[in-house]
């Protein structure tokens, strides 16, 4: 069974993950010339594809 501290660290963890995708999702949102400002270094690759499948992007 799951212990209270490995089960606040686990949502934390989800929180943060949360954020980044949301960030990817603003970032893909932008139009090209406002994207070379920001830093795509917050995600994951992973998140990163999540979040161009969510856009239906299919090339970066």
């Amino acid at each position: 069974m799951m212990g209270r501290h490995e089960a606040q660290r686990l949502i934390h963890e989800e929180e943060e993950r949360a954020a980044r995708i949301t960030e990817a999702r603003q970032v893909l949102a932008a139009p090209p010339s406002a994207r070379d400002s920001l830093d795509p270094q917050f995600a994951t690759d992973e998140e990163l594809a999540a979040a161009r499948a969510f856009h239906g992007i299919t090339s970066e």
